[in-house]
């Protein structure tokens, strides 16, 4: 009699990327891979252990999986370790910069021209399936690892792509998802300028204020803008200038600019735990621009 199908598991497989991934780094073999090359390695280690799984499944006369459901499997396992897992689908469209995520079949995009529609495809099976996901990202996504879970119901990270995300659980009937996206990662005054969001004076003033190093304070509402500007008055700086960028969720990546990386220090706070208490290093001094953002 022919046994049941051969399960091999999300997390089966992301276990063999990881450990595959290692091995290379330890044996120098990735040191001068681009993240393209990183990738593809492990797409193909994870299409290789898909392939023995299924030829053991046979010789055991098991049913191997379907190899629609193999493939698919193998496309989340890489999008779940270098992106953003199921929601990647969502940040892959073009024109979005928010997604509501409001209950697991109900999911809301709102585009740069003020747009908003419904997402007619289901993304997730359940409110558990939903749940489950963000905690994978919290524990891989962001710059530190976090938690997502009935101690911590509330979450704020950084994808993979820049875009941030902002999940809560338990104080809601379901759980519930907003994500922002990075319309403007390298935006300038300059860009600013030609978009309106500022005027001539105004640009004026800020590239003054940042060749005098004055201190500048960036408020606002929920979506103002204040990480664009921010980074666009990061931009006026030489790109030699030695910063210290203290985020609660990092954003502003200013480290991702080749001219810049080198004399730039990012840091984000770690949540606190039973284990440890992690203060904020103080690191402003008059040689050392200090950029601290804090989520609003």
């Amino acid at each position: 009699m022919t046994m049941t199908a051969d399960e091999v598991t999300l997390e089966d497989v992301i276990e063999v990327i990881q450990e595959a991934l290692v091995t290379a780094e330890a044996g120098g073999e990735s040191r001068r891979w681009d993240d393209l090359e990183r990738e593809a390695f492990a797409h193909d280690v994870a299409t290789s252990y898909v392939a023995r799984r299924a030829r053991t499944a046979i010789e055991t006369g098991r049913t191997p999986m379907e190899v629609e459901a193999e493939n698919d499997l193998i496309r989340r396992a890489i999008a779940a370790y270098f992106h953003a897992g199921k929601f990647q689908v969502l940040l892959d469209i073009d024109g979005v910069t928010d997604i509501m995520v409001n209950d697991s079949d109900a999911i809301w995009l709102q585009y740069v021209d003020g747009r908003t529609e419904r997402y007619p495809h289901r993304v997730f099976a359940s409110a558990d399936d939903l749940r489950d996901e963000v905690a994978h990202l919290a524990r891989r996504a962001g710059g530190t690892e976090r938690r997502f879970d009935d101690g911590k119901p509330l979450l704020v990270l950084r994808l993979p792509d820049g875009s941030r995300l902002a999940a809560v659980m338990n104080v809601s009937p379901t759980p519930q998802v907003a994500i922002r996206r990075n319309v403007l990662p390298n935006a300038s005054l300059d860009e600013l300028e030609e978009r309106g969001t500022i005027d001539r004076a105004m640009h004026s003033l800020f590239t003054a204020a940042m060749g005098a190093g004055m201190r500048i304070v960036v408020s606002g509402e929920t979506g103002a803008g204040k990480t664009t500007l921010v980074r666009a008055l990061t931009n006026v700086l030489p790109v030699d200038t030695r910063l210290v960028i203290i985020e609660d969720t990092r954003e502003l990546n200013v480290g991702a600019d080749p001219l810049r990386a080198d004399s730039v220090l990012e840091w984000e706070t770690r949540e606190a735990n039973i284990e440890v208490s992690v203060r904020s290093p103080s690191a402003s001094s008059s040689a050392t621009p200090c950029v601290s953002t804090r989520t609003g």
